[in-house]
């Protein structure tokens, strides 16, 4: 009798796993699915804001940050800043501006779609002064994960990661 109780419990709980395993994934799947779709009309709207999470530099050590850094593209202007790790040819005009600092710069954007779910965004701006080359590409994805690859004509490359708001 004992025995019974024991392996009715067994098929009960498999039954309610079985059931309780069902629902998780339909709701992770529609939760993807609503993201997707969300990030898809952000990308087509033009106005894009993307919240740094980590600077990954050329040779150094990661550094995540807290979100006190952003990139902003509202149609064809540019609107970011960002810290600056890494090693320069030239010495900046303001030694105080190692950042990466663009208040509503003036872009032209090329925008592309490569694969399903993957969204690209490339530009490149000059600095106040006029001096250095920024090239930038952005790289979304469905997940509203977001890598941002920047290659200054004067200092090291460096890669962001942020999060996109919709």
């Amino acid at each position: 009798m004992k025995a019974f109780k024991i392996l009715l419990l067994i098929i009960l709980s498999a039954v309610s796993l079985t059931i309780t395993g069902q629902e998780i994934p339909d709701k992770k799947a529609e939760q993807r699915e609503k993201v997707a779709l969300a990030v898809k009309n952000t990308f087509e709207s033009g106005k894009i804001e993307i919240v740094i999470d980590k600077i990954i530099p050329k040779s150094r050590i990661n550094v995540d940050v807290t979100g006190d850094y952003e990139i902003q593209i509202k149609n064809d202007s540019l609107t970011c800043y960002l810290p600056y790790i890494g090693e320069s040819l030239l010495a900046p005009a303001d030694p105080s501006k190692i950042r990466i600092e663009f208040k509503d710069e003036k872009l032209s954007i090329q925008k592309s779609n490569p694969r399903p779910g993957i969204y690209l965004i490339k530009f490149t701006t000059k600095a106040d002064v006029g001096i250095e080359t920024f090239s930038f590409s952005i790289t979304i994805f469905e997940s509203a994960f977001c890598i941002i690859n920047m290659i200054p004509s004067d200092r090291d490359y460096i890669t962001y990661h942020g999060t996109l708001k919709y």
